[in-house]
Order: structure tokens, then sequence, then C-alpha cells
């Protein structure tokens, strides 16, 4: 929130150029595992955050743009001994390899999306997570008709 606080009025201060917040979230925020969960819950609440501040600027029609990178388990040493024993081991076989998920995800912020859910993640983004969203987005304009009246 303390970036939000900050940066947002300099970005908007560029108007008409626009400009944007990056998020690094999870595919852990859309579907948590029992390894992790306050990293999981963590990463939820920032999706949802990320959400919510992407609609506001789209209400007021402003030059920022919000982004969020969801990416699945990476091949890094948080899956090795130290970090997580359970996995004996073999955890540093677990996730997908940093390069393959920089060129997947550079591709999504060159394609100007405002979403990017990297591989494993992506799957469940393309099947419930865009549905609940569409229900949030349901319910909002719900709200707002009702709230006109």
């Amino acid at each position: 929130m303390l970036i939000v606080k900050a940066f947002l009025p300099v970005l908007r201060e560029k108007a008409p150029r626009e400009t944007a917040l990056v998020y690094i979230t999870s595919g852990l925020a859309l579907a948590p595992i029992v390894y992790c969960p306050n990293y999981c819950a963590s990463k939820a609440a920032l999706h949802h955050m990320v959400m919510m501040l992407r609609l506001q600027m789209q209400e007021i029609d402003s030059n920022v743009k919000i982004i969020e990178v969801l990416p699945p388990a990476g091949q890094t040493e948080l899956h090795d001994d130290k970090h997580q024993p359970e996995f004996q081991g073999k955890g540093r076989h677990i996730g997908m390899p940093l390069r393959d998920f920089v060129e997947e995800a550079y591709a999504g912020l060159a394609a100007g999306t405002e979403q990017i859910p990297v591989q494993m993640t992506k799957r469940n983004f393309d099947t419930w997570e865009q549905e609940r969203q569409k229900n949030m987005m349901a319910m909002y304009h719900q709200m707002r008709e009702q709230a006109a009246k």
C-alpha cells in the first residue's frame, strides 16, 4: 500500500502518457497449498487488492495500468532441503525453470496484458478464476445500479 500511495500521484502526473504499476502475486493466490499457508494468504490478499486498484483506475480513466503477473512455482532455492526439508532433496525439480518463466511473463507484458498468469497458473486462471471475476464484476455493477436509485 505504501508503494501505491507513494507512486500513484507521480504516475498520474505523467498523463496522458501511459504508465504502470506491476505486481507479482502467485498462482498460490488462486489455489493455496498446505506447505505455506501464510504465503498463500498474503498473495491472495495482494491479488484482490490489485484487482480493485485496477478497477478504481479504470473508473477514473487513469493513465496508470495495474498489471499483475501470477507465476507458478519456480525452480529456485525455496524448494531445497534448507527451506523445505519435507521434499527430501527432490525439491529442486519442483516448478518452472526461471528462463521459461521470464520469457512467458515478458511476452504478456509486451502484449499489454493486465493479468499475466504463467504456465500451470494459466490453467486455473482460464477456467474458474475468470468466471469468478465475471461474477465479481456483475455484483459490482448491481451495487452501482442500486446506489444510483
